[in-house]
């Protein structure tokens, strides 16, 4: 350490260095903190950047809880009450999702009454279910999960199956080779 300060004066002197005894003490302060925080690199900055490395994560893990326990459209009748599809996609929600999940996201209809009555029917509904104890959340969102109709997802899982190749057992002759 002796040798770093003294070539720090030496350096100083010879770049014609004219500070006063305050700035001289204020430059040993600074040069000896840089000095201790280069030998320390990188440990002192891991664990911000493996904090920062988890947020995006995190922000991913919310938006699928929220997709996935979104009331669309299709759940509601066209009185905007519940249909029995509705209901059971409710029911899981708040009996077998993780309890720090338990939020029930409905998609605002066209008008604050139909918005109103779809809220209404779905904090009816969870009331139901949990007769005592917090109630889970249920919020009015505005982000439409992506979906497709029932008959066009019923007609490529048909289409996946048809190719499948028929399952055989090896024939009389791999066996005997067994």
């Amino acid at each position: 350490m002796k040798q770093i300060i003294c070539g720090f004066i030496v350096v100083a002197l010879l770049s014609g260095c004219t500070l006063a005894p305050r700035s001289w003490r204020e430059s040993f302060r600074t040069f000896d903190r840089q000095t201790k925080r280069s030998s320390a690199w990188p440990e002192p900055f891991r664990h911000a950047d493996r904090e920062a490395q988890k947020v995006p994560f995190q922000t991913m893990i919310e938006n699928g809880w929220q997709v996935e326990h979104t009331m669309t459209e299709a759940l509601f009748g066209s009185d905007n009450r519940l249909t029995r599809a509705g209901e059971k996609r409710v029911e899981w929600i708040v009996t077998q999702s993780p309890e720090e999940w338990r939020t029930v996201h409905v998609v605002r209809g066209n008008s604050v009454q139909a918005t109103e009555a779809r809220l209404d029917s779905v904090q009816q509904y969870v009331a139901r279910l949990v007769p005592e104890g917090p109630m889970p959340a249920v919020v009015v969102t505005t982000k439409v999960p992506p979906s497709g109709s029932g008959e066009y997802l019923n007609e490529v899982h048909r289409m996946y199956r048809e190719t499948l190749p028929v399952p055989q057992l090896p024939g009389a002759a791999s066996a005997e080779a067994l």
